[in-house]
């Protein structure tokens, strides 16, 4: 197990355990009132509105793994984005079948 820091946006200065396992390149987390809470899972029933998703790219400096952030897309660009792409895939998948 290791420790990784989160650079900047509302996630600065917070740290992570993470497994054995490489870190993914980059993460997307999201922004809401209890989100810590949230990723201690506890009562996971209890959810506060989520107002945006944070981007954020690993670097490693000196050995250390850290995730530096990037930007941040409200949660309706996200779901916008994914339904698009959705619909380019579906779009592709029926034009390959002519």
């Amino acid at each position: 197990m290791f420790e990784i820091e989160f650079i900047g946006g509302p996630y600065d200065g917070h740290k992570e355990l993470l497994g054995s396992a490489c870190p993914a390149e980059e993460l997307a987390w999201i922004v809401c009132e209890d989100v810590f809470r949230l990723h201690a899972r506890k009562d996971l029933r209890k959810r506060g509105t989520i107002t945006s998703v944070a981007i954020y790219e690993l670097e490693v400096v000196d050995g250390l793994f850290h995730y530096r952030f990037l930007g941040a897309i409200s949660f309706k660009e996200l779901l916008d984005s994914a339904r698009a792409t959705c619909i380019q895939m579906t779009n592709v998948d029926t034009n390959d079948e002519r």
